[in-house]
């Protein structure tokens, strides 16, 4: 399947998870003086505390409703992709997009998240050219209205199919549809943006430089 940024991705109902922030980390060395600074987010490039090249994203939201917030990598083709969560990278294979931020309540008018790049040891090996997206999608008030009139029909619906034997349990459930009006969001407004294409970027030096006993 052919990748375009966010917006040609397929939506495929899976589970919601809870709530997560991710905060910036302090302590951090400097890679670059380069910031990218797009529409809606941007981000700077460091070597984090385990020595793995990183970016520190902030990606703007919206305050007056509930969303959440994506953070990708698209190969330079355009044929693989890579989600940011709180499980570390997660491999795209189709359908939703792993958020890294769900916000239940509202959104933060910006979110901060340090991002480690995938590679190899000390650098983004492998992924030199890749391209850093970044987005966020709201629950509308219209998908609320729309989410409010498909419980009311499940509800009235479930004791003939249950007695039916026709009743799946995800019925019960409401997160799955949140999650798909909320992703259309994002792509509908074009919420996203490039923060980057990925240079090659190595903490090799700076690992050295604080074992300079092993670096020899």
């Amino acid at each position: 399947m052919k990748l375009k940024a966010f917006s040609k991705l397929s939506i495929l109902a899976v589970t919601l998870s809870s709530s997560m922030y991710t905060n910036a980390d302090s302590g951090v060395s400097s890679i670059s003086a380069g910031i990218f600074r797009p529409t809606m987010s941007s981000g700077q490039f460091f070597c984090n505390q385990d020595y793995r090249p990183s970016i520190m994203v902030t990606q703007q939201g919206d305050s007056s409703r509930p969303g959440m917030i994506f953070i990708g990598l698209a190969s330079p083709r355009e044929d693989q992709a890579y989600f940011w969560t709180d499980r570390g990278w997660q491999r795209y294979f189709g359908g939703l997009y792993p958020p890294i931020g769900i916000y239940r309540d509202q959104m933060p008018s910006s979110g901060k998240f340090v991002v480690p790049l995938p590679g190899d040891e000390f650098t983004n090996a492998g992924f030199e050219g890749w391209k850093l997206m970044s987005g966020y999608g709201i629950y509308t008030a219209e998908a609320e209205s729309n989410i409010t009139l498909r419980r009311q029909i499940l509800n009235e619906a479930k004791p003939a199919r249950v007695a039916a034997g026709t009743w799946h349990s995800e019925y019960d459930s409401d997160d799955r549809p949140i999650w798909a009006y909320v992703q259309k969001n994002m792509t509908d407004k074009a919420q996203y943006h490039q923060i980057a294409i990925l240079p090659a970027l190595s903490c090799q030096a700076q690992w050295e430089a604080s074992h300079p006993s092993r670096g020899k």
